[in-house]
């Protein structure tokens, strides 16, 4: 079982399982978008509901500042559904390759109410919330890695003591 993992890990496209998938359904990172590895949204129009997701586009990297131009070759790959001609960036953060708006402060006020349906419609979904889950459990798994570190060097002292 080791060395299969090995193996899949050594000759398959691990990195392909967790790439963004942009509006076009392209994988950032491969084949046509290699090279522009983050996709950022471009539309929170919350009249867009779910379809909010279908405004990614793939860029080469996280802007780190708003009101920055994507321009196609150049910071920015189209797809069949957006085009970057005339869209803009807003402050952002990146997490697994997704460029996320730093808050809802950096988008319009339109922009802002999509941004809170969306991460509400995350939220509630089965795979958001094994994510929130695992954030507010962190702590505890955290002090626990740690108590069993001090009581495997506290057996392993005592072990020593009465093993002579």
């Amino acid at each position: 079982m080791g060395y299969a993992t090995y193996f899949g890990y050594k000759h398959g496209k691990v990195n392909k399982l967790t790439s963004p998938i942009d509006g076009g359904l392209n994988f950032c990172g491969f084949g046509e978008m290699e090279g522009y590895d983050k996709m950022i949204l471009t539309d929170f129009k919350v009249t867009l509901g779910p379809n909010i997701l279908r405004s990614g586009v793939c860029i080469k990297e996280c802007p780190h500042e708003g009101g920055i131009e994507l321009k196609e070759g150049v910071n920015c790959k189209s797809n069949s559904n957006v085009k970057c001609k005339k869209k803009k960036t807003y402050k952002t953060r990146d997490a697994f390759d997704f460029c996320l708006p730093m808050d809802k402060g950096a988008l319009s006020a339109e922009s802002a109410e999509g941004y809170d349906y969306l991460m509400k419609m995350l939220e509630d979904s089965p795979a958001g919330m094994v994510f929130e889950d695992m954030y507010k459990s962190s702590t505890s798994m955290y002090i626990s890695m740690g108590c069993a570190l001090v009581w495997s060097i506290v057996y392993i002292y005592f072990m020593s003591m009465f093993a002579e």
